[in-house]
Formats: C-alpha cells, sequence, structure tokens
C-alpha cells in the first residue's frame, strides 16, 4: 500500500502548491496596518509546503513510519485520505460560491466529525472557536475583506 501513500501525499503536495500560489494574489505589505492581507496566507502556505515536501521525499525514499513499520494501510485510513482530499479540492470551489468563511466551518466540522470522529459539540465548538478567529484575525486586524461568495 506504498503506492496509496505516494498517490496521497502527492495529492496534498498539489494542494498545498495550489494554495501558496494563490496566496501571492494578495499585498503582502499594507500602508495601513503594515501586514498585508497575502502576509498570513503566504507564510502558512510557505511552511506547510516545506513540510508537505519533506514527507514527500520521506514516502519516495520508502522511510515513511508506514513503510518501516508492520502496520499496514487499511480499506478506512484510504476512504479517509481520498474524502480529505476530495474535500480540500472542494473548498478551493465552494470558497467562491459560500464565502470563505462558511466554507472553513463546514470544512472542520466535515472533518473533525465525520474523520476525526470527534462529537457533534465538540467538532461545532472547535469549528466555531476557529471560524470566528479567523474571521477576527483578517477583517479586524488585517482590514482585509474576505471572499463572502455569490449566494450572500
Amino acid at each position: 500500500m506504498v503506492l496509496v501513500e505516494r498517490v496521497f501525499c502527492l495529492c496534498i503536495l498539489l494542494v498545498v502548491t495550489i494554495f501558496f500560489v494563490v496566496s501571492f494574489q494578495y499585498e503582502m505589505i499594507s500602508s495601513i496596518s503594515g501586514v498585508g492581507a497575502g502576509f498570513l496566507p503566504s507564510i502558512t502556505a510557505f511552511i506547510l509546503l516545506f513540510l508537505v515536501i519533506y514527507y514527500v521525499l520521506k514516502v519516495f525514499r520508502n522511510k515513511s513510519t508506514s513503510a518501516n513499520s508492520n502496520d499496514t494501510f487499511t480499506r478506512e485510513i484510504v476512504i479517509r485520505q481520498i474524502i480529505l482530499i476530495i474535500s480540500l479540492f472542494s473548498c478551493l470551489f465552494l470558497v467562491q460560491i459560500l464565502g470563505m468563511i462558511i466554507t472553513i466551518g463546514l470544512f472542520l466540522i466535515g472533518t473533525l466529525h465525520f474523520l476525526e470522529k470527534v462529537s457533534w459539540v465538540k467538532s461545532i465548538v472547535i469549528s466555531t472557536v476557529i471560524t470566528l478567529c479567523v474571521f477576527f484575525l483578517f477583517t479586524q486586524w488585517l482590514n482585509v475583506k474576505l471572499p463572502t461568495g455569490v449566494m450572500f
């Protein structure tokens, strides 16, 4: 099942690369607050890109943890990985339709509850707190208007 891990890490690399490229659409330095709208997404995407590239290199050199240990991929893990990839790609498109805040909230609730098996209450609370933090960080601190989507 090393092939599945390789395909998964390449898909994650593709998603993070897309996020990294898209983050440069926003300005890095703002004359108002000093930090532009693209600063935090660019830094975050760069760190993720670095970590995913490191992981890809480990997987392709057969030094990943799953290749060295006796653990094998179960069908459930493969299905979770496929669902995660599909949900990440769908988030790229849903941001333009539903807006950033709703898309982040739905992604977090879905990921926490269905993939990580966290209870509904915890999923909703954690998703709400993170979504509100993202909203206030960008709208209040960075003075950035987040995509609202075509529905709102």
